[in-house]
């Protein structure tokens, strides 16, 4: 009884068995030549594109535990997401006329409504801190 092995939440029975797609005989070539890879110098001799291709790569897809899927989502599954809605964005000479139109309406002598009011306050204290 090994007490430092690491148990596994599905049971050996029920793992997936994943087909790599290779002969016995092309199995073995590969692991033979990926042995011969590895014991190189591989600074003086790097691998190759062509055996990245034919001995590194299937050498991956050999050893794989699981089958490889893309995540491919449902187009009806995906749900559309609720857009925010923005204010739109205030320019110098919107805000310019807004307050001109707020300081001509104090000057005939009309009440402002509440809107207004806070308006004029917030960009009245911004040009005074100027």
């Amino acid at each position: 009884m090994n007490s430092f092995k690491i148990n596994s939440l599905i049971p050996e029975k029920d793992k997936p068995t994943y087909d790599h797609g290779f002969t016995t005989n092309e199995v073995e070539y590969i692991k033979k030549t990926k042995q011969e890879i590895e014991r190189r110098d591989l600074i003086e001799f790097p691998v190759t594109l062509k055996e990245f291709q034919e001995i590194i790569i299937p050498w991956n897809r050999i050893h794989r535990t699981e089958a490889f899927n893309l995540n491919v989502k449902d187009k009806k599954a995906t749900t559309k997401r609720k857009t925010a809605v923005s204010k739109p964005k205030q320019t110098k000479k919107a805000i310019e006329k807004k307050l001109n139109d707020i300081v001509f309406k104090q000057a005939a002598g009309k009440t402002l409504t509440e809107e207004e009011t806070t308006f004029f306050n917030e960009h009245i204290v911004k040009l005074g801190e100027l």
